[in-house]
């Protein structure tokens, strides 16, 4: 009882992103054919649905419907993703299943049409919950930060709550959003903790790896910030090693898992899904995406192209630039963190072809690294205190 007193307590405090959250999962059928072959993070789905129904990681019963990064190894099918967000979403779907279990035996059939939407909301569930756990965190930032009127915040929280890539992608089904969240929960505890959890960091920044593998640069980051720490003398040497000691010991922990799932699935530790599906494609001659774009060409796809850049599909975010000047001032720790992540993103992401494929509508794969510009927008906030 006192829990559904403490959630509905939260609800009413945070009244504005449970709007958005009911937004996201009603969006989320819009996107919604799961027999369409290049139907929004299929891939997620059917092995969501293999993991609830099945209990594995193969699709075989699914391959058709499933996308197109899909592959082929003996006689069995997998997705090219990241598995973790498949595990996340698996959960509420065994739960609707449970559902119509006792529904069915109790009441009959489910109309098609009813449950269809069920299940799209079932699936897209964990991606809106990450949304909200964003808002919620960034609303808890910059109140603790700036001195604000409740309207200027519930302004902030509304545009990035629905004028980001991160509600694109909330109402879709794939993983970018639910690391997104990792990596600014990460962000928020280094930020506003003066005795940093780095044991629950690291969980944070493993899990995030376990569901979209690039978020591994988030560790090189935080190596980035804690070196500013012992070069400016803000931290011992002891104190240095025994840090990034705890928060190497969950993301290990995270590399040697998907290590384990490489060896059971495809025979060897270091053979990636992605790397198997790049060399598939390249046998059928089928167009791939390589690292060999110009950098200056590919920062623009990025950011400014009117095909997918950054800052013409998510142009509030543009506030968390006009923080980053207050924000070195004030915060260097945290700056010298997000800005570390955003060069490596940025760089990295620039020199693959993938920048600007124009089949691509928008940047897809920088909701994580959304989270840096999200760092900055207290500072911005304190034009509005």
């Amino acid at each position: 009882m006192r829990l559904i007193n403490n959630i509905f307590a939260s609800i009413r405090q945070n009244k504005l992103i449970f709007f958005i959250f009911i937004i996201s999962l009603i969006f989320t059928y819009s996107y919604t054919d799961f027999s369409a072959n290049m139907s929004v993070g299929s891939g997620h789905v059917y092995v969501a649905k293999s993991l609830a129904l099945s209990h594995n990681f193969n699709i075989d019963e699914y391959w058709g419907n499933a996308g197109v990064d899909v592959i082929k190894l003996g006689n069995n099918y997998f997705s090219a993703y990241a598995p973790f967000n498949a595990v996340l979403m698996a959960i509420p779907y065994f739960a609707l299943q449970i559902i119509y279990y006792f529904w069915t035996h109790l009441f009959g059939g489910i109309n098609g049409d009813i449950s269809l939407i069920f299940e799209s909301l079932a699936f897209s569930l964990p991606s809106s919950l990450a949304l909200v756990g964003i808002l919620i965190l960034l609303k808890k930032y910059i109140g603790n930060n700036v001195k604000i009127s409740s309207l200027n915040l519930n302004l902030l929280t509304l545009g990035t709550g629905l004028g980001t890539l991160l509600f694109s992608y909330s109402v879709s089904y794939f993983n970018h959003v639910i690391s997104a969240f990792f990596i600014f929960s990460a962000f928020y505890i280094l930020s506003i903790s003066h005795n940093k959890k780095y044991l629950f960091v690291g969980i944070l920044t493993g899990l995030a790896f376990l569901t979209e593998f690039p978020t591994v640069l988030f560790c090189f980051a935080v190596l980035a910030a804690e070196i500013f720490l012992l070069i400016s003398r803000k931290k011992k040497l002891s104190e240095f090693i025994s840090d990034l000691f705890w928060f190497s010991i969950p993301v290990a922990t995270s590399v040697l898992i998907i290590l384990a799932y490489n060896q059971y699935h495809f025979g060897d530790p270091f053979l990636f899904a992605e790397s198997i599906l790049r060399e598939q494609k390249a046998a059928k001659e089928a167009t791939t995406h390589s690292f060999s774009q110009n950098p200056i060409y590919g920062l623009y796809g990025e950011l400014f192209s009117p095909l997918k850049g950054l800052f013409i599909y998510s142009p509030f975010l543009i506030f968390g630039v006009f923080g980053i000047k207050s924000f070195l001032k004030r915060n260097q720790y945290s700056a010298i963190l997000a800005m570390s992540y955003t060069v490596m993103i940025l760089f990295i992401y620039s020199l693959t072809t993938l920048a600007i494929f124009s089949f691509l509508p928008r940047t897809r794969f920088l909701p994580p690294f959304c989270s840096s510009f999200l760092m900055g927008f207290p500072p911005f906030s304190r034009l509005f205190s």
